[in-house]
């Protein structure tokens, strides 16, 4: 995850850099994306970095310009929209962070593409494509590399070659390491790790399961989802993954997160590959549907569905409220994975989701937080955030966490700041030590 101070050090920024490139203000749009795809694979081939949009594209550094991007070009970076079209032409695929960005100081705003490095396996193109005017752009089979004189192409010179099979290599030693690490450990797993998923592909997987259980005619939901799964091939028996669920069962006053079902309601069913429940009711006059699932490989999803958008759409996402719910969430992962009995340094995936979102603003109910609606109209069709990160972080840092993620989440939204990370985390940390624990 990418901080505040990071942000500003891109921004305020001016000379560019391997791991780091200025481009003018554009649009992600048919013209210009995929050009943007070749430099993101490049980056990301070349161990990771950083692409600010906002900047005009003089060739002396000491001359370039902070212009920021303009509303209409903006509107066009949906983080869903943009990782999606970078992942129909990149394979595996790559997890980039897109964060929109407006500055306190000239009241600009940004684009900064946050781009991973590409692990034990670089990234190649797996499709070719031709501009409009038959150029071609992006070649089926190339390997793009970002090298040390800032150019992103086709990967030619050895000495790039060699800094990128080292690279993987020793990606894929501490794979080998933590491996050997949970075998002498006396773990009763010893997984053979697979090449990265896409977090929202997964969402999306999960979400076709949880429709067989919607009820009938309750369209035009706005929900929350949030899917987390293990880096690799694990399995686990269902007496451990029940235990480890009872154990997240936590009643965080008032409204349960988990597999947590008030009495007279449907208990949580037994699948051959999955445990799962479900509840659909009556909650503050909205109709109300929660559905949670824990596949024996370690992948979690939870979905919240409530019917404001077949009246009136919610007009603001409340990001106090937000960051509690975050928060229960990142607790009872917390709880399931390491009753499960993994090591802390396990890698996680993780994505939040808001949807349908288009037109949401950010506010608060919040006294404290209050202070009118504080960013544009939400222009994409969703809002979400993917990040990697240690079963450490969630058992021991969970207010900084969920704090980080709402956050991102309101910058994505081109929200102007006011509502601080420190009282986020605050409002989290109060509201977690009220949770009272529950045996389903």
């Amino acid at each position: 995850m990418i901080d505040d101070e990071t942000i500003n050090r891109l921004v305020y920024g001016r000379f560019e850099r391997t791991d780091l490139d200025y481009k003018k203000d554009i649009a992600w749009d048919k013209e210009t994306k995929y050009s943007l795809i070749k430099d993101v694979m490049a980056f990301a081939n070349a161990g990771g970095g950083y692409i600010v949009v906002g900047w005009d594209e003089q060739q002396d550094e000491e001359s370039k310009r902070r212009t920021g991007v303009t509303p209409g070009n903006m509107d066009t970076w949906d983080a869903t929209k943009v990782c999606k079209d970078i992942n129909n032409f990149c394979g595996p695929g790559l997890d980039v962070d897109v964060i929109r960005h407006e500055d306190d100081v000239e009241s600009k705003r940004y684009v900064i593409l946050c781009i991973p490095s590409h692990g034990d396996t670089p990234h190649l193109c797996i499709k070719e494509k031709h501009d409009s005017k038959q150029q071609l752009v992006l070649r089926l089979g190339a390997l793009y590399f970002r090298s040390k004189n800032k150019e992103c192409k086709e990967i030619s010179d050895p000495h790039d070659y060699r800094e990128l099979i080292a690279r993987c290599l020793r990606a894929r030693k501490e794979e080998l390491l933590r491996d050997f690490k949970d075998i002498l450990s006396g773990q009763s797993f010893a997984p053979v790790r697979s090449t990265r998923k896409d977090p929202l592909a997964e969402m999306d997987k999960h979400a076709k399961l949880a429709e067989k259980y919607k009820p009938n005619g309750i369209e035009g939901l706005v929900f929350r989802e949030i899917v987390c799964f293990l880096d690799g091939s694990w399995t686990f028996d269902s007496d451990k993954v029940k235990n480890a669920l009872s154990v997240a069962c936590v009643d965080y006053r008032g409204w349960p997160f988990v597999f947590y079902l008030p009495n007279g309601k449907v208990p949580p069913q037994f699948a051959n590959d999955m445990i799962f429940a479900c509840d659909n009711e009556q909650w503050e006059g909205r109709i109300k549907f929660d559905y949670w699932s824990f596949s024996y490989d370690g992948a979690f999803y939870a979905s919240n569905l409530t019917d404001e958008s077949m009246k009136n759409k919610p007009e603001m996402l409340d990001a106090v409220l937000q960051v509690k719910l975050v928060g229960e969430a990142v607790t009872a992962l917390g709880r399931i994975y390491s009753s499960l009995g993994l090591p802390l340094d396990t890698e996680l995936e993780i994505a939040v989701r808001y949807s349908p979102f288009t037109g949401v603003r950010v506010g608060s109910v919040s006294d404290y937080a209050s202070r009118g609606y504080n960013s544009p109209q939400f222009a994409g069709d969703s809002l979400s955030h993917r990040f990697t990160g240690r079963l450490s972080e969630l058992c021991n840092s969970c207010a900084a966490v969920s704090a980080n993620i709402v956050m991102l989440l309101l910058a994505k939204m081109g929200y102007d700041g006011h509502i601080k990370k420190v009282y986020l985390e605050k409002m989290v940390s109060e509201h977690l030590s009220k949770g009272r624990h529950i045996n389903p």
